[in-house]
């Protein structure tokens, strides 16, 4: 077995000339100690939220949003832009939300709250072309809470085995870009009890729509908001870098590299000389997505001084 020269590089000249999306972390509790403060009245066009009319700040000094029917929303347009880029860069997005149900009883039709991520500007429709996210409930079965994705399907429920009542309950949602076509690893948990899904959603994984970060209650009965908070974090796709994880080489299959990609898709390029101008680098490959490339013309008794610079999609692999 031959063995190549072949280096991997460091993520910072990986990236060279990439410009990589600001990272999310956005909190609140809806009061009036925020900054810019809450007032009473309706959430809608306050502090860059939009909402039905019928979400409203009842309590500028503790919980609010109570009371609502069945009501689009709210969704956070002031973080949209860093959300839908951290997303598509296959970044994790962790969404929590902190509420309590109003009333003895809710089953998903009277009752539900929804959180994830939304294409639609104006809510966060009960669909999964438009909302890429996770609800708890009720189910009809037992008084416990149950969780599934967002369009109720009844081989997706899942029974925490969380006894329903009024009192305040912490769900999380973690959503990640994978590298399988238009599908999302989301994991969902609620006061320590969890399980997983994969969401497709191609307008969200693709970037081409607009992500908004939200939640939203189903139903005619009611309940209250203590806190929202959305990040993002370099967990699962790389935290915008591309990070070289192994390499080989073998006279028979070539050079294989294995990445993890936190900015989406890859170009590759190849440089025989060992010379770092940028007149030596040849794009071999574009669009790479899946964690591994193998350049099968690869001949170490041939380029003993190759080695591959692995970049964002469109970008060069050294700076003009």
């Amino acid at each position: 077995m031959n063995h190549a020269h072949v280096l991997a590089s460091a993520s910072t000249l990986l990236l060279a000339g990439a410009a990589l999306a600001a990272p999310v972390d956005y909190t609140t509790s809806f009061t009036d100690s925020e900054s810019p403060a809450f007032a009473d009245g309706g959430l809608d066009t306050q502090n860059t939220w939009v909402a039905h009319p019928g979400f409203s700040v009842s309590e500028a000094a503790g919980t609010g949003l109570v009371n609502h029917v069945n009501a689009n929303g709210p969704v956070h347009t002031g973080t949209s832009a860093d959300v839908t880029s951290e997303l598509a860069a296959g970044n994790t997005i962790t969404l929590t939300l902190v509420f309590n149900f109003v009333g003895e009883f809710a089953n998903q039709n009277n009752g539900a709250w929804l959180l994830g991520l939304s294409s639609d500007s104006s809510g966060m429709p009960e669909s999964s072309a438009s909302t890429l996210g996770i609800a708890t409930f009720q189910n009809t079965s037992n008084t416990n809470f149950w969780l599934s994705p967002v369009g109720f399907n009844n081989a997706d429920k899942y029974d925490t085995g969380i006894a329903f009542d009024a009192d305040f309950h912490t769900l999380t949602t973690t959503i990640t870009r994978s590298e399988t076509t238009n599908e999302f690893d989301v994991t969902v948990d609620l006061d320590g009890q969890s399980t997983s899904y994969t969401i497709s959603n191609p307008g969200l994984w693709d970037g081409t729509d607009t992500a908004y970060a939200g939640f939203r209650f189903r139903g005619n009965q009611g309940g209250n908001i203590d806190s929202f908070s959305v990040i993002s974090s370099g967990e699962g796709g790389g935290g915008g870098t591309i990070t070289i994880d192994s390499t080989s080489y073998d006279s028979g299959s070539g050079f294989t590299i294995n990445y993890t990609s936190g900015v989406g898709p890859v170009d590759v390029y190849r440089n025989a000389t060992g010379d770092l101008d940028g007149s030596n680098f040849s794009l071999i490959a574009t669009g790479e997505t899946g964690g591994s490339y193998v350049d099968a013309t690869a001949d170490a008794s041939t380029d003993p001084k190759a080695f591959y610079l692995l970049v964002e999609e469109g970008m060069l692999p050294v700076d003009p």
